[in-house]
């Protein structure tokens, strides 16, 4: 079975966009969205109504609780919150039904997934060190887990008791390690690369691949311009940080 993993597209149509025509050229068996459809970007209604089409798996990402109300703004950065507040006014009703119909895990018998991390999905905590990754072991229902909201991409291994990293975009896993995998970020990377990512696995092969889609970052950015979002917003996604 090959299954798309995609996560944190925070209102960017045009990268949502490039990953879902690379997803339908690829005829996956199956898709999984890891969270964060809103916030920051331009366009989250639009981006709603893409994934509402693909009709993947989706988890609910912070930003997205944020917008329902779910959790308080409080732990955002300006930027952040500044778009959130934007963003509330701007989803219609099906938007917000369709986000509060977000599940907070997947566990299925060869693999799970959740936006922050297992040992409190609800809280959204970052997995971003070997001893964040070491923790997170123990709490995991299976031996391999995707992961997103870091918005960078890479694979936590666990063998024999010792945890290493991988910035590898090509990648085996071996049946006698644990994993966990992130599958990055389509709408707003933040490891100095600006393409939308998005991760592909292969269950039969059990080959995971990271793969980075140009996209029209110029038109994104200047929407969020004229949207009158933070101009911080713009800038970071032809950096990729």
């Amino acid at each position: 079975m090959k299954i798309a993993l995609f996560s944190d597209i925070h209102g960017n149509r045009e990268a949502l966009q490039e990953v879902i025509d690379f997803i339908k050229a690829q005829s996956p068996d199956r898709c999984i969205f890891l969270g964060d459809a809103v916030g920051y970007g331009p366009d989250p209604g639009p981006v709603l109504d893409l994934i509402l089409k693909l009709d993947p798996f989706c988890l609910a990402g912070n930003h997205d609780w944020a917008v329902l109300k779910k959790i308080g703004l409080e732990n955002f950065n300006q930027w952040a919150e500044k778009a959130l507040l934007w963003t509330r006014p701007r989803l219609k009703p099906r938007h917000l039904d369709q986000l509060s119909r977000f599940s907070l895990v997947l566990k299925e018998p060869g693999f799970s997934a959740v936006h922050g991390s297992f040992d409190s999905p609800a809280d959204f905590f970052y997995i971003l060190s070997r001893a964040d990754a070491k923790r997170n072991f123990s709490f995991m229902p299976s031996d391999i887990c995707f992961v997103a909201h870091t918005h960078c991409p890479g694979i936590f291994i666990e063998h024999k008791n010792a945890v290493s990293y991988t910035g590898d975009r090509y990648f085996y896993l071996k049946k006698n390690s644990r994993y966990i995998i992130n599958v990055g970020s389509v709408g707003q990377p933040r490891d100095r690369d600006s393409r939308a990512c998005i991760c592909l696995y292969d269950t039969g092969k059990r080959i995971v691949t990271m793969h980075r889609l140009r996209y029209n970052v110029e038109k994104t950015a200047g929407k969020i311009i004229r949207a009158g979002l933070p101009e911080f917003l713009a800038e970071r996604l032809f950096v990729g940080c």
